[in-house]
């Protein structure tokens, strides 16, 4: 015979199991809240999770107090790889990394204010080598800004003001070498000294801005050192120019050329050449590296009118006179300054 008292006991503890837990689950201290809730504010509160209506993955999840984030934000991209983690400090301030799709490699680094980029972000490139350093103010670029080759080593170093470049700017060659140096206005002027450098660290060209245009006289360098060419300036515009070293070209308004001379020390020393005004372009295709053509201009025709050489500034030896048909028309032969007969 069954011993009915004994189920009915058995069966009345399942369902006082049941029942407590079933208070237990009821009750919110167990409970996880459903996310994306406003409190009788409207403000947002507990977690919040958006999707993306594309890929219905995770868009982002964040969590919220009073409307205002806390904790840690995290997005997403359309994949669900992890974009973007944000911790929230309080009083405003937030400190993000930002990932490439991989979710994994850093792209950027750094600090907000007010939700505006804020002090200094660092950025990075796929093989997790820093590229730049920028320093922000209210979501601007305020103060020293800096590149880097893929070594480390500086490429670039600027001043920004509320978003604009505006103070010292430097560019440096791979080995360190000074590149660049010049100081700039309001992001588009130049304004003082300006110094481009040869890679050999040697001056390449020099001179003064004034209010943004070039003034007085702009020395171009030789690679040693020595003075090619003074140029003189008066609001931008050159005014005259005075060779010093190496072979100078001039050409008339046609482009044709007009004249080759060879200076030493400011003065007209060596080989000299001068043109007669003719001459023909004429377009020509020629190969390019991809395997098809381009069209280039070249000059026919033209012809020389005069030669010979210059020793400081005075002719010196043959000089021969040409037509304009390339024939000699004469020679005749100085010495320094003096015609030979």
């Amino acid at each position: 015979m069954v011993d009915t008292l004994h189920i009915r006991q058995a069966y009345l503890r399942i369902i006082t199991a049941a029942g407590v837990l079933g208070l237990l689950c009821a009750t919110p201290f167990f409970a996880k809240a459903q996310p994306n809730q406003t409190d009788k504010q409207g403000r947002k509160q507990g977690e919040w999770i958006k999707t993306h209506p594309e890929t219905g993955e995770v868009a982002y999840r964040a969590e919220f107090k009073n409307d205002e984030p806390v904790g840690t934000t995290e997005r997403y991209y359309e994949d669900g790889t992890l974009q973007a983690r944000v911790h929230h400090l309080g009083s405003g301030k937030d400190r993000a990394e930002i990932f490439y799709p991989d979710g994994i490699t850093l792209m950027a680094k750094g600090n907000y204010k007010d939700r505006e980029r804020d002090s200094i972000w660092l950025f990075f490139d796929v093989d997790s080598t820093l590229t730049a350093e920028e320093s922000y103010r209210d979501g601007k670029k305020h103060g020293t800004s800096r590149t880097y080759y893929a070594d480390g080593s500086i490429s670039e170093k600027a001043t920004f003001k509320d978003g604009v470049k505006h103070g010292e700017w430097e560019q440096y060659y791979p080995d360190g070498n000074l590149k660049l140096k010049a100081y700039v206005v309001d992001g588009v002027k130049y304004e003082g000294k300006f110094t481009n450098y040869h890679t050999n660290g040697k001056p390449m060209l020099e001179g003064n801005y004034v209010d943004g245009k070039r003034e007085s006289s702009w020395y171009t360098y030789l690679e040693s050192g020595a003075i090619e060419v003074i140029h003189v300036y008066r609001a931008g515009k050159v005014i005259s120019e005075h060779p010093q070293n190496g072979l100078f070209e001039k050409y008339y308004p046609d482009d044709i050329k007009r004249s080759e001379y060879t200076y030493k020390n400011g003065k007209k020393h060596g080989p000299f050449k001068e043109y007669y005004r003719q001459g023909e372009w004429r377009t020509e295709e020629v190969a390019d590296e991809f395997g098809g053509t381009r069209p280039v201009q070249r000059l026919y025709g033209t012809q020389v009118m005069r030669e010979g050489k210059y020793f400081e500034d005075e002719l010196h030896g043959e000089v021969i006179t040409y037509t304009t048909k390339g024939k000699v028309e004469k020679k005749e032969r100085y010495d320094k300054g003096q015609k030979v007969k």
